[in-house]
């Protein structure tokens, strides 16, 4: 199980969002007492992609360690 809810995800998504466009554009940027500069464009979108990663498992019920295993039924 996620140590986040979908709502804080969704917010943690929203502050990265807004600091990847700032950094974007050649400005700092502040996430949780963070301060981020152009230099850290990669680990934004690193982070990103894991905050949505962990948002899809969490909108269809999976929970960490359940990626790769199959539902269906072996007959």
């Amino acid at each position: 199980m996620s140590c986040f809810t979908i709502a804080e995800l969704d917010e943690q998504i929203t502050a990265y969002k807004a600091a990847l466009k700032a950094v974007s554009i050649n400005q700092e940027y502040t996430v949780g007492g963070r301060r981020f500069s152009r230099a850290d464009l990669p680990e934004i979108r690193k982070t990103l992609e894991w905050l949505g990663t962990e948002r899809s498992r969490m909108a269809h019920g999976m929970t960490p360690g359940m990626q790769g295993v199959s539902t269906r039924v072996a007959r």
